[in-house]
């Protein structure tokens, strides 16, 4: 076992995003995420801390859908012995006026957190600092 995550560990935490509680993963998220939400969308910006992000890019699309957004793992690369690894996440979702809200998230994901200088960044990316386990 490497020194990161497993894609096991991140496929646990990562599986609470499509329950009520959402706090597996978010417990693992540092406080002081650099969190960018690509596009010109009203989600989009920069976030500078996780409860930032959660009033702002979370807050904006939780407020346009009937219910909690529930968002399914799909895919994982790297983890383990790799300081990165990428997440790629969907959610499909009802807006509250009947018409469906379906969206991917690719999140680049570091333990330790790293500065958001040495952040690749990919169109629709929020890059993630994670806390170390």
């Amino acid at each position: 076992m490497g020194p990161y995550p497993t894609r096991e560990e991140i496929r646990g935490f990562a599986a609470s995003l499509a329950t009520d509680d959402k706090s597996p993963f978010f417990n693992r998220v540092s406080p002081n995420v650099d969190w960018e939400v690509m596009g010109t969308h009203p989600a989009a910006g920069r976030f500078k801390t996780l409860d930032e992000w959660k009033a702002g890019a979370l807050g904006v699309v939780q407020k346009t859908l009937k219910d909690q957004i529930q968002l399914e793992l799909v895919n994982i690369i790297g983890g383990e012995d790799q300081e990165w690894a990428v997440i790629e996440l969907e959610a499909n979702a009802v807006c509250k006026n009947g018409k469906p809200s379906r969206f991917m998230l690719l999140c680049n994901l570091s333990c330790p957190a790293v500065r958001s200088s040495d952040v690749p960044r990919i169109p629709r990316t929020m890059s993630i600092g994670l806390q170390p386990r």
